[in-house]
Order: C-alpha cells, then sequence, then structure tokens
C-alpha cells in the first residue's frame, strides 16, 4: 500500500510497503517514522486484512487520529475506507491507496501418525472470499464519496441495447399526419 502523508506546510511525506500491518508514530520503533508535531511516539496502527479491507486504531495519542472528522476511540479497530478523509495527529490530510490484500495464512490443523509411524500434519489455509468487499467495490467507484460501484462494460451495453430499441420502436409508431383523414 501507499501511504501519503501531508504535513502542513511541507512537502508530501510518501511510503510504500507490503507489510499488512504497519505501526506510524515519532519513535524508531515504527514502521514507518513521522517527526511532525502532533505525532505521538507511537500514533495509530494501519492494518489490511486478507480481504483488502483496512482498519486504523489509535493507540492512545495525545492528538488522536480522525477519520470523517470523527475522533477514534484510543485502542479500538476501525474500519476505514480510502475515500474517507484521514487525518493523523498534525497531519490533516493523509491518502492511503493502492491497498493490496495481506498475504494467506497457513494454519497447522491436524497431525497424524500412521502405524509405520510417519506423521502427516495437514495444514489449513485461510484466503480471501471470492467475493469483493465493499471496499474493494467503493475503491473502484469512479466518484468520489458514492457507494454505488462504477458500471461495469456488460451492463453499459446493455443499456446501450435497449435505448437503440426503444428508439427504433418509437420510430415504427410515429403516425405521421397524412394518415389522419378529416
Amino acid at each position: 500500500m501507499k501511504i501519503t502523508f501531508h504535513p502542513p506546510g511541507q512537502r508530501p511525506i510518501v511510503h510504500e510497503t507490503e507489510e499488512s500491518s504497519i505501526v506510524v508514530g515519532r519513535s524508531s520503533a515504527c514502521d514507518i517514522v513521522i517527526k511532525v508535531e502532533g505525532i505521538s511516539r507511537q500514533h495509530c496502527r494501519i492494518d489490511v486484512d486478507s480481504r483488502g479491507e483496512l482498519f486504523v486504531t489509535d493507540l492512545g495519542s495525545t492528538n488522536g487520529v480522525l477519520i470523517d472528522n470523527e475522533r477514534l476511540t484510543p485502542n479500538q479497530k476501525t474500519p476505514y475506507f480510502v475515500y474517507q478523509p484521514l487525518a493523523i495527529g498534525g497531519i490533516p490530510q493523509v491518502v492511503i491507496e493502492n491497498v493490496h490484500p495481506a498475504a494467506p495464512i497457513l494454519r497447522p490443523k491436524a497431525t497424524q501418525i500412521d502405524a509405520a509411524g510417519e506423521s502427516t500434519v495437514t495444514i489449513q489455509l485461510e484466503v480471501p472470499k471470492k467475493s469483493r468487499s465493499a471496499h474493494s467495490r467503493l475503491q473502484r467507484t469512479r466518484s468520489v464519496g458514492s457507494e454505488k460501484p462504477a458500471p461495469s462494460s456488460a451492463n453499459i451495453g446493455r443499456i446501450l441495447i435497449i435505448t437503440i430499441i426503444i428508439v427504433l420502436l418509437g420510430t415504427l409508431f410515429v403516425i405521421s399526419p397524412e394518415s389522419f383523414e378529416p
């Protein structure tokens, strides 16, 4: 994902990462270090889940995190959509883009030992669901702030065909003035 911080009176600060969970703050222990007034040592965490959905958590910062001008409750994971205004501490505008789902997770599920003493480990793979999440649908939306997905080319084709049929039917049923007899 790409995160662009727009501190007042300074050039934008751009960070790109493939990590699914990052901590933003002033401390050198953070994944993204931002030395801007109003940013706490460990200010917030930004997470991406396996479906590509974003979450922001205020880590108990002094100046808070705002989504849509609403201050987040500290230490509470809050859903975030890329079209929403995001402010982190003294940075009034933060833009997150190019969000990719987190990598699938492998979990050992069961271990079996056969008569010969050989063990077999069954691994469960957690992968994103096939249906697109609300976040990814909204990310593809053309007009910012709209919750309606952009029309697909198949839908545009159907609309065009229906329009042509309506126009043709309209011309077939037009009655000319000569067809009326006084």
